[in-house]
């Protein structure tokens, strides 16, 4: 153990541990966050959930596993702080203040596999949903003509370079294409085309509802991504119930009972861990029995 860790001050172990797991939560929501910031609606997927507990759990195992191998012991407050904000750089060995014992941070390669593997399946899912959302607007827009003529409009009016956009729009439309696609399939291009140059100008959803191109349900729900915000408050909303649910079952006086029992029994537990802060009602009897065994 390094120098910084032996003069750190000591906490109670469960203090510890939660702020291991504060500390964790809020690191993997940053991480999570940067890894998806270019991805609207990432937070609407189920599997971002599923990264972002996992991220929040992993500095906690770390954190009772090395302590359990005595690199650190969980009583410390820096060696919490350090593995929670920095568990990445603990588990590929780039943190010198804590060492992994062994060959222990090879268990580190399989988990950012699966990390990236999951993370190449929530961008394919915002994909999907941002593909279905352009093809509803689209064929929206084929079937009322108006909107055809108000989204050119619209394009030439903002983009760049609108002589070069008309000129393309043109060229979608010959006896040729006709011929390929269809005349709705040539209207269709023509839609896309215009779309896509649209959406390269800022806030291009916005200036559609303005112009009446879609309409507010399209707007708020995919747009101002209220379809995602809803299941991400709908996901925060179960999990709160769950945790109020189990609150009083993890903290009941037989399993903090328990807990200080795990302690004494702890070969390497510091002095702070062993001695509970207060009496526990109902189970402080069998603890006093325990503890005066010889």
């Amino acid at each position: 153990m390094s120098e910084t860790l032996t003069i750190s001050p000591d906490w109670n172990a469960a203090y510890c541990y939660l702020l291991v797991l504060v500390v964790g939560a809020v690191v993997a929501y940053s991480r999570v966050t940067r890894l998806f910031n270019n991805y609207p609606g990432a937070w609407g997927t189920v599997n971002i959930w599923l990264l972002l507990l996992a991220y929040t759990v992993v500095p906690l195992v770390l954190f009772w596993f090395l302590d359990w191998t005595n690199a650190v012991h969980d009583t410390s407050f820096f060696a919490a702080i350090l593995v929670a904000a920095g568990y990445r750089q603990v588990l590929s060995g780039r943190l010198s203040a804590i060492r992994m014992p062994g060959e222990a941070n090879r268990f580190w390669q399989p988990f950012e596999a699966w990390a990236n593997w999951l993370g190449d399946r929530i961008r394919d899912r915002i994909q999907l949903n941002s593909a279905r959302y352009t093809d509803q607007v689209i064929h929206s827009i084929q079937a009322e003509p108006q909107k055809l003529n108000e989204l050119k409009r619209l394009v030439l009016l903002r983009v760049a370079d609108p002589q070069k956009v008309q000129a393309d729009f043109d060229a979608l439309s010959t006896p040729d294409t006709a011929l390929l696609w269809g005349q709705e399939g040539v209207i269709e291009k023509q839609i896309r085309y215009l779309y896509g140059s649209l959406r390269t100008v800022a806030d291009s959803d916005r200036l559609m509802r303005k112009a009446n191109i879609i309409g507010w349900q399209q707007y708020l729900w995919y747009a101002k991504e209220w379809r995602s915000k809803s299941k991400a408050w709908l996901i925060v909303a179960i999990a709160a119930a769950i945790l109020l649910r189990m609150g009083p079952f993890l903290f009941s006086a037989d399993n903090r009972a328990r807990f200080y029992l795990w302690r004494l029994e702890k070969p390497n537990a510091t002095g702070i861990g062993r001695v509970p802060r207060k009496p526990i009602p109902g189970c402080w009897r069998r603890f006093r029995v325990w503890s005066s065994r010889e």
